[in-house]
């Protein structure tokens, strides 16, 4: 008798298995396909070496994990029991004497294996990660410190410093005609001009040595202090050495940062968050523990309580199979995840208590779950899901009609089949994902929330601003999942047979795909060109409110740095205001070297001119020849600003310019010699972008047609393994195109291509 129930156990567990392993593959490939947007934010730059790199991706896995987790468990728990209730499996297991709690029972115990390991991941393996990131984050600090400035470019890594380096050699770690620029706390400005330099590093200590150095320092308050008796003082030197305490290089404190810092609550394991929950005199930290503590602890119990809750929800499903398990249980996770938010910050603002507040929604699942085991109702029916069109009287004569009508009427059958098939199956996947997507980066943001009391309608105006980003970001892979399930339910059907015997090939498949690649493709143009630049500057403001509590995030961008062509002319000014004016500007012209500053233009307010010239108001004059300084004021002079034009728009991530805005911005910055390589893959990027629905298309089609016989299950794993082999070699080829080691063209362009290849080889071979 024994045989039988461990028989009946394995075959229940084995028939949700599969769809959690599935869902926690593609959540958990998503939500990592969103955390390499931080990459640059905590590595931030292209030079960082690869093993930094690698250990961010690494410890980031295990913050996702702690979400995807019981996600999957839902998700494949309602997913494998509707299946079996479409299937009539259910009905006939029941017949047979299997009760209710008999089939929701080795559920538990695969729920209570996923608890475990989400336990062990949440309070052991996340906390060490955590202080991880932190940790390279401060190494690439250290990192970018020592690393020579890129000749051409200003660098901006020295706390309070602008450092401008027109030639170097960057393996010696040698710079050439230097310029330095920072200000003192008592005003006074400081300038120094070399014709070699390099950094020099002794333990913790650094110090910067320049050959033929001058440095000048101009007084606090202008031309008026010059009036009451300040000087400007010249200082030249052949062999001048600026030592870390007068640079300010923050090595010091980088260091002692790694070696004394206390760790975050995300960084603290079981026993330091209870301790902290428990014995921390500050009662905000108090509170803050203990939210932190049962917010894991529910995360770690959950795969339980969506054991049970998606085996309750499963039963219900008596039609609609695998797809309306899937959009019950994420929608049930979507809701469950935001009543814990809710449940969270109603604990911070005090109406409930913190430990009430963070098991609101774990028990709110429970209730349900069992609310729908001793409901009467056998099953549920939602809107649209699984239901059937009765025909209309006259239906047969008019397909009759049809019949003999000719090939043009089956064919358009056909498009229109596939089409609403494919749409429908698109806009399922990308909403589920775009859902989950904006839930994680919720979570993500839930602890700057809380610290910085940010109001839920700027929460709501960034998730808004994030929405085009998200879905942009989830399009490929919502295509090449949706083409595959189209066509390997169509495979599993034997509705594809029914084609191919009336005369339909393969390729007459594939042409209601392209045509919805097409306009998929036009829809990410517009998308990423019209919409995505503006909203991605009010997102990342908004996300810079949000993490540091400024009211000014969006205007607080600092000055703006431009050199000229030849290098004899640095531009520095604030952001223009909405009229176009210039504000404090100040014009640096050099010598016929571009080594040593000969004269000084200082401007409250600039304004575009006639022609390529820019008007200075009140402005002062400072010019040095022969050891001697000289200044005037002049109520109004005109420059050349030509070198300005391309760069008063003030933006600084490729995503936030137009395609035509970034050419343009590329174009100016190669004229003045300047790295542009990670900028001209992110153009190419923009022209590859909308070709790969078509590209997604031509890999899935043929691939549903090949492992649609095995099985669904087997399909959708096959096209996550493809998704994810696809989008690890854009990334690779990406970052080693911004390196340099290959062509822009090459880095966007060679990982389409190469699959667009593969998918047309698999279509040639595929059987009709």
């Amino acid at each position: 008798m024994r045989r039988p129930w461990r028989a009946l156990d394995a075959y229940l567990v084995g028939s949700a298995l599969p769809y959690v392993l599935l869902a926690l593959t593609i959540l958990s490939a998503i939500l990592l396909i969103q955390q390499t947007g931080k990459f640059g934010e905590v590595l931030g730059s292209s030079e960082t070496p690869l093993h930094l790199t690698l250990q961010v991706a690494a410890n980031i896995l295990p913050s996702i994990l702690i979400f995807t987790l019981p996600t999957s468990v839902l998700v494949g728990t309602a997913t494998g029991f509707g299946q079996m209730g479409h299937d009539s499996e259910l009905v006939a297991m029941r017949a047979a004497g299997v009760g209710t709690n008999r089939l929701i029972a080795p559920l538990f115990f695969l729920g209570a294996l996923c608890s475990l390991l989400t336990f062990y991941v949440a309070f052991k393996v996340a906390p060490a990660s955590a202080q991880n990131l932190r940790d390279i984050a401060l190494q690439a600090a250290l990192y970018r410190l020592e690393s020579p400035v890129e000749p051409r470019s200003f660098y901006t890594g020295i706390p309070g410093k602008v450092v401008y380096v027109r030639e170097g050699d960057q393996e010696k770690g040698l710079w050439g005609k230097i310029f330095i620029q920072w200000e003192e706390t008592g005003g006074e400005v400081r300038l120094v001009t070399a014709r070699t330099g390099r950094l020099d590093y002794s333990g913790e200590q650094a110090e910067l040595v320049l050959d033929d150095a001058l440095l000048t320092t101009l007084p606090a308050g202008g031309l008026e202090a010059l009036e009451r008796g300040g000087h400007v003082t010249l200082e030249r030197s052949a062999n001048m050495r600026l030592r870390d305490e007068r640079l300010n290089l923050g090595r010091n404190s980088l260091s002692r940062r790694m070696r004394e810092r206390e760790p975050e609550l995300d960084e603290t394991g079981w026993g330091g968050l209870l301790s902290k929950s428990r014995l921390s005199a500050d009662p905000k930290v108090r509170r803050e523990a203990t939210i932190a503590l049962h917010r894991r602890l529910t995360l770690s119990l959950s795969p339980l309580v969506f054991a049970f809750f998606g085996a309750a929800l499963g039963l219900k499903v008596s039609r609609g199979g695998r797809s309306k398990g899937v959009l019950l249980s994420l929608g049930a996770m979507l809701l469950y995840y935001l009543i814990s938010i809710g449940g969270e910050q109603l604990g911070r603002a005090g109406t409930l208590s913190p430990v009430l507040g963070s098991w609101l929604a774990f028990a709110l699942a429970f209730v349900s779950g069992a609310l729908l085991l001793l409901s009467r109702r056998r099953s549920f029916r939602l809107p649209f899901v699984g239901a059937r069109v009765l025909p209309k009287r006259g239906y047969a004569s008019k397909e009759g009609r049809g019949a003999r009508a000719g090939f043009g009427s089956l064919l358009g059958l056909l498009d229109k089949s596939i089409f609403k098939s494919l749409a429908s199956n698109f806009l399922l996947i990308v909403s589920a994902l775009v859902g989950i997507f904006l839930v994680f980066t919720l979570f993500e943001l839930l602890r700057f929330i809380a610290v910085n009391r940010a109001a839920p309608g700027l929460v709501l105006r960034y998730m808004l601003f994030l929405l085009p980003f998200a879905c942009l970001a989830v399009t490929p892979v919502g295509v090449l999942l949706s083409s595959l399930v189209t066509f390997a339910l169509m495979v599993r059907r034997n509705e594809s047979v029914a084609w191919w015997s009336s005369g339909q090939s393969v390729y007459r498949f594939i042409l209601p795909c392209i045509c919805f690649a097409s306009l998929l493709g036009c829809g990410v143009w517009l998308l990423q060109d019209k919409v995505m630049p503006e909203a991605n500057r009010r997102q990342n403001a908004l996300r810079g409110v949000i993490r540091s509590g400024g009211a000014q995030a969006q205007a607080q961008k600092g000055r703006l740095w431009v050199s000229s062509a030849d290098g004899r002319h640095i531009y520095a000014y604030n952001p223009p205001n909405p009229g176009g004016n210039l504000n404090d500007l100040v014009v640096y012209s050099f010598d016929r070297e571009a080594m040593h500053i000969e004269s000084i233009y200082v401007s409250r307010r600039a304004s575009n001119a006639r022609g390529s010239k820019l008007e200075l108001f009140e402005a002062e004059l400072f010019e040095f020849g022969g050891g001697r300084v000289s200044y005037r004021h002049e109520p109004s002079v005109l420059i050349d600003s030509g070198d300005l034009q391309a760069f008063n728009a003030g933006l600084n991530r490729p995503m936030e310019f137009d395609f035509a805005d970034l050419s343009a911005y590329i174009k100016a910055l190669k004229e003045r010699g300047a790295n542009v390589q990670p900028l001209s893959v992110a153009l190419q990027r923009r022209l590859v972008e909308p070709l790969l629905p078509l590209v997604m298309i031509l890999v899935g089609a043929p691939l549903a047609f090949v492992y649609g016989r095995r099985g669904a299950v087997v399909a959708l794993c096959v096209a996550i393994g493809v998704g994810l082999l696809f989008l690890g070699l854009m990334n690779v080829t990406q970052q080693v195109g911004a390196s340099g080691l290959i062509s822009a063209h090459i880095a966007a362009w060679s990982p389409p291509v190469l699959f667009t290849a593969a998918g047309l080889y698999l279509l040639s071979r595929s059987r009709t």
